[in-house]
């Protein structure tokens, strides 16, 4: 990975990128895309995302997020287009009627003697309502495990709460420059050996700089700090947001599991 250079490609072809917020890796950013992504704001005030080559950190393309029907289906799909806080709240009101409702289906499915329990099946005779019966059955009894995990790590994921960047309540009072990007992700990897690079968050106002690493692709990524005097700080929980997002998206099973 080389995280400096892609930044520095993604500013020199898109002037207009007036501030960097991040840096992905392939297939490991928000946007599934085989390229390096460096995103931030535009002067214009707009998100924006320049795709970059990863092997040779060549400028691919610039994408207005904001302008693109994958970010109105992310917003439609987290916050059903609704401002904070009034978007998450409705999420979690829309989870929590979905777990209520797998749970008393299961509930209401289960045998009450344990001698006559039987896995749903459709039969072949089966018409109208008694078909629509047993369908309903057969799907809910299979998809009641995936469908609580959704629902429980999408409460998790919408609940409105102020989320902090990286490892949490963290700042630094060196006042040495921040290092640069490689620099800071080969600390990283020095402290957290035998893991790959996810993505990056330049120093904010803490004096911080975020990596992302894991070890795999199912496995959670471990967030690593680093300041300009040469300290690196890692945080293995990640908060719950780390925790609940690859569960909830691909249910710990990389692209499988997507």
């Amino acid at each position: 990975a080389m995280p400096a250079r892609w930044m520095a490609s993604a500013r020199a072809a898109h002037p207009d990128l007036v501030r960097v917020m991040g840096i992905a890796a392939p297939r490991a950013g928000f946007l599934p895309t085989d390229t390096a992504t460096v995103y931030g704001l535009a002067a214009a005030g707009g998100f924006t995302i320049v795709l970059i080559d990863p092997a040779t950190a060549r400028a691919l393309g610039v994408i207005a997020y904001d302008d693109t029907l994958f970010s109105i289906v992310v917003e439609l799909h987290r916050r059903l287009l609704l401002p904070p806080p009034w978007g998450g709240i409705l999420g979690v009101i829309a989870g929590t009627v979905l777990l209520l409702s797998v749970i008393s289906g299961l509930w209401l499915w289960w045998p009450r003697a344990p001698k006559r329990f039987r896995m749903p099946r459709i039969t072949r005779a089966a018409r109208g309502r008694r078909r629509v019966q047993e369908l309903h059955d057969v799907s809910g009894v299979w998809l009641a495990a995936p469908m609580l995990v959704v629902a429980v790590t999408g409460i998790v994921l919408v609940w409105p709460m102020d989320r902090p960047r990286g490892p949490t309540g963290m700042a630094t009072l060196c006042e040495a420059p921040a290092p640069d990007p490689d620099t800071a992700l080969a600390m990283a990897r020095d402290a957290v050996p035998g893991t790959r690079f996810l993505g990056l968050n330049p120093p904010g106002p803490n004096g911080l700089t975020w990596i992302r690493l894991a070890a795999s692709d199912i496995a959670r990524p471990v967030m690593v700090a680093v300041d300009g005097c040469g300290t690196v700080t890692i945080d293995r929980q990640g908060g719950p947001h780390h925790l609940m997002a690859p569960i909830h998206g691909r249910l710990l099973a990389g692209d499988a599991g997507r």
